[in-house]
């Protein structure tokens, strides 16, 4: 076997040997049931996608060139490259609808009239398993910024040169970035659906040209998008918007020639009318089970949604399946963002969640004068910390530096005052009981607090007007969500409060999740080996005395029994 096959062997997924050859998944589309041919030809690796995709796409999507499928006859790669030098290399952006960089399609010209184009994807070659077909159309940043209801015309063309032609002419023209031979999916023409504007599709003047942009047709014509060909009469061969500029070509005068001559794809004005009014009122469904999933259906799942969600969980929700159904559910999506109903993830623009605009009025003149919760806490904190109904407390501490004993403390000096419950994520009934034993001035049964077992999710079991300690918060995957989970839990409160016990790692200042940590608590402890340190106090007793930043040193004794070594103090700053 040759190097250059095995390097493509290589980069192949679901690869199998299917008689002299071998068969895959091929990279440039979705490719559930194997459909990529990959043989040795007598100058180098022959592939064939069976669905269509085009070489050149499918290298691009393994970070190769087609120069790589070629065997080297014993050649150096430098000594290949002789006969040809790179004389111009043009970059062109590929943006989502947020405006975010999805990837970079590379054109690079050679001195012998070739060219060759490579994909780049978060700084690598190749798309890095995304499917070309799912990359937005080229030009969607400026698409972006024309009004809904403008009446302009829609120029789709084969690739990025032709867009930017007519672009700098002054039309607002898109370009399809799949190569010729495959089709861009139904969610990359979602936003050419609903327009005033006609929709033109110009081809580049060859079948395989002529033949992408039919495919095109067809898909708009499957999501209820009328739409027309360029016919430019005297087109050379490979002919295209960027040529028929150049050669001085009247744009207008071709355009009104094709809007009376040329239409094809014909959708009726009055079927247009109620696809496109069927954004805003009924998605009306095309599955066998004649169901339709309304506007008011998708908007009141946004409102009953919980956290972020995806496109996946909707469409399984609603049943929504068909492709053209999928581009209105996108467009609906799109009109609840806008009118700021829903918002993108700030890292990921998959995930959305509900804007809940819904607030509690805060009743603040009734509360003047009143005094904070008569709550104690091990090492005295109370000296310091005021707590009000609502608050957060957090405590993070490094593997045994004694959370549950400070837990455990806190709840024995209050369950006499207010009702206590304790969220056990770690300990059974018996190492519990153990660990209270160790208490000897107090019998088991007289503790008079709720202890239940809970390991997520604790926002559900907030008791609103009751002390929740929750034993401890697990964080794992992505430490930022420690914001929303305290968030919740500070949502579900009233007049009770939380004490929330969170991991850190030994030495660390803060608990998993860092300063996203910090957004809610009014009170945020740390705990080391024998020190406990003050981060962050928001509600002082002692207005002329700032707590943030004290310590206090201690020893601790049969896992519970808290022994002061050195009291409250500052260190002197290095």
């Amino acid at each position: 076997m040759r190097k250059e096959t095995t390097q493509v062997l290589n980069k192949i997924k679901g690869i199998k040997q299917n008689g002299a050859g071998w068969k895959g998944r091929c990279p440039a589309h979705e490719d559930k049931n194997p459909s990529l041919s990959i043989t040795e030809g007598e100058k180098g690796v022959v592939l064939k996608c069976h669905a269509g995709c085009d070489s050149e796409a499918i290298v691009a999507a393994w970070g190769l060139e087609m120069k790589d499928l070629f065997f080297g006859n014993g050649q150096s790669a430098q000594q290949i490259q002789i006969e040809k030098t790179e004389t111009k290399r043009t970059t062109w952006e590929i943006i989502d609808s947020d405006g975010t960089v999805v990837a970079e399609h590379i054109r690079i010209d050679y001195s012998d009239g070739s060219k060759s184009f490579i994909w780049r994807r978060d700084g690598k070659d190749g798309l890095n398993g995304l499917p070309v077909v799912n990359l937005p159309l080229y030009g969607l940043k400026w698409a972006i910024e024309e009004p809904d209801d403008s009446d302009r015309d829609w120029i789709v063309t084969e690739g990025e040169k032709a867009a930017d032609a007519l672009y700098d002419a002054g039309y607002i023209a898109l370009g399809t970035v799949t190569g010729a031979s495959s089709c861009p999916s139904a969610d990359s023409l979602m936003l050419l659906l609903g327009r005033k504007g006609r929709i033109i599709l110009w081809p580049d003047n060859d079948d395989t040209g002529r033949q992408h942009m039919t495919k095109v047709a067809e898909q708009l014509r499957d999501m209820g998008v009328e739409c027309y060909f360029i016919d430019w009469p005297d087109a050379p061969e490979k002919g295209d918007a960027a040529d028929f500029i150049e050669n001085g070509g009247d744009v207008n005068s071709l355009l009104h020639y094709v809007i009376n001559k040329l239409r094809i794809c014909p959708v009726s004005t009055d079927l247009a009318s109620e696809r496109y009014k069927s954004v805003t009122k009924s998605v009306t469904k095309c599955g066998e089970d004649g169901s339709s999933v309304s506007k008011d259906e998708v908007l009141d799942w946004v409102k009953d949604s919980s956290g972020w969600f995806s496109y996946e969980e909707l469409d399984r929700e609603l049943g929504i399946k068909a492709p053209g159904d999928k581009s209105h559910r996108r467009v609906i999506m799109k009109r609840l963002k806008d009118d700021g109903i829903i918002e993108s993830h700030p890292r990921d623009n998959k995930l959305f969640r509900h804007v809940n605009v819904e607030v509690r009025l805060i009743d603040f003149k009734s509360a003047g004068g009143r005094k904070p919760l008569a709550v104690h806490y091990p090492f005295g904190i109370e000296q310091y910390f005021n707590t009000y109904p609502g608050n957060i407390i957090a405590i993070a501490g490094a593997a045994d530096a004694g959370k549950t004993g400070f837990l455990l403390n806190f709840a024995r000096m209050n369950m006499y005052d207010f009702p206590i419950i304790y969220q056990s994520s770690e300990m059974g009934p018996e190492e519990l009981a153990s660990r209270i034993e160790n208490f000897n001035d107090i019998d088991l049964k007289d503790w008079n607090l709720t202890v239940e077992e809970r390991s997520n999710n604790f926002a559900d079991v907030i008791r609103p007007d009751c002390i929740n300690i929750i034993d401890y918060l697990e964080i794992a995957g992505d430490f930022y969500a420690i914001a929303d989970h305290m968030r919740q839990i500070h949502d579900r409160l009233d007049s009770g409060i939380a004490m929330v016990a969170l991991q850190k790692k030994r030495g660390a200042e803060l608990g998993r999740g860092g300063d996203f940590g910090l957004e809610k608590p009014r009170l945020y402890l740390s705990m080391d080996h024998g020190e406990v340190t003050i981060q962050k106090c928001k509600n002082w007793v002692n207005h002329e005395e700032n707590p943030n930043g004290m310590k206090l040193a201690f020893k601790i004794v049969s896992g519970c029994k808290f022994i002061v070594t050195n009291n409250w103090h500052k260190e002197p700053k290095s």
